[in-house]
C-alpha cells in the first residue's frame, strides 16, 4: 500500500512539475508570439494600404484618322475636349511614344512624324505631365467627323510617380505618412520598388535593432511613358 501510494505521489508531482514547464515556457515565448502575430498583421494591412495609394486611373483611348492629309502636323479638333484631364501621352500605331504633341484649347496637335500614320493611342491620367510643346502649330485641321474611335476604356494601375511621391512623403513628414497608412505609433515601416535588379525608388533607414519583418510583391507598373513594365515592392515592417 506504501509502495502505491509513494508510485501515486510521484505521478502527480511529475505532472504538476510538466504543466509548470508549460506554463513558464509559454509566458517566455507568448510575448514574441504575440509581436510576430502583430507584425505580421501590420505587414499585411501595410500591403493592402500602400497599394491603395500607388494607384490611380488612366484612360486608354485609340483612334484613327479617317480622311487623307497631306501633313505630318495634324489638328484634331475637339479631341481634348473628350479626354478627362489635359495630361496624356501618345503612341503610334508601331507602340512609339510621340515627343511633339500638345493641347491647344479642346483641340489636340499632333506632329506623325509620316502621313501613312494615322492609329494612334492616347494615355490619358492626372500623373502625366501637362502637355504644352510650344513648337507645333501651323498644323492641317482634321475635323471631328473625320477621326473615328476605335476603343476607349479607363483602369486603375500603379504608376512609378505616386511610389515616388510616397518616398518623398515618407521622407518629409514620416509620421504623417503613418497616420495615413493605419500604422500604429509604435509601428516603423519602409520600402524600396525593384525594376528587374535595379533599385528604382527606396526609403532610407536607420540602423534598425529589432527585428525586421519584410515581404517582396511582384507588380506591374506604369511609367512616365505609359509603359507598363513589371517590379517588385519590398516592404518592411519592425
Amino acid at each position: 500500500m506504501k509502495n502505491k501510494r509513494g508510485s501515486h505521489v510521484g505521478v502527480i508531482l511529475s505532472f504538476v512539475i510538466f504543466v509548470t514547464f508549460l506554463v513558464f515556457l509559454y509566458s517566455v515565448l507568448e510575448p514574441s508570439i504575440r509581436i510576430r502575430e502583430d507584425k505580421e498583421n501590420l505587414l499585411d494591412n501595410l500591403k493592402i494600404e500602400l497599394k491603395e495609394k500607388f494607384l490611380e486611373e488612366i484612360e486608354i483611348i485609340t483612334f484613327v484618322i479617317d480622311t487623307t492629309t497631306s501633313s505630318n502636323c495634324v489638328r484634331l479638333e475637339n479631341l481634348a475636349s473628350q479626354l478627362a484631364n489635359p495630361n496624356f501621352v501618345i503612341n503610334n500605331e508601331s507602340g512609339e511614344i510621340l515627343s511633339d504633341f500638345r493641347s491647344n484649347g479642346g483641340d489636340v496637335l499632333i506632329n506623325r512624324l509620316s502621313t501613312d500614320n494615322n492609329f494612334f493611342r492616347i494615355y490619358n491620367s492626372v500623373e502625366f505631365g501637362f502637355v504644352n510643346n510650344q513648337s507645333i502649330s501651323n498644323c492641317e485641321i482634321v475635323p471631328e467627323n473625320s477621326y473615328v474611335f476605335k476603343s476607349a476604356s479607363t483602369e486603375e494601375e500603379i504608376f512609378l510617380s505616386l511610389i515616388n511621391q510616397t518616398k518623398l512623403e515618407y521622407e518629409i513628414n514620416y509620421t504623417s505618412l503613418k497616420d495615413e497608412l493605419n500604422i500604429p505609433v509604435a509601428g516603423n515601416f519602409g520600402f524600396s520598388f525593384t525594376d528587374k535588379k535595379t533599385v528604382l525608388i527606396e526609403t532610407q533607414t536607420e540602423n534598425v535593432s529589432t527585428s525586421v519583418y519584410a515581404e517582396e510583391i511582384p507588380v506591374l507598373y506604369v511609367d512616365s511613358e505609359a509603359n507598363i513594365n513589371s517590379g517588385f515592392l519590398t516592404i518592411k515592417v519592425w
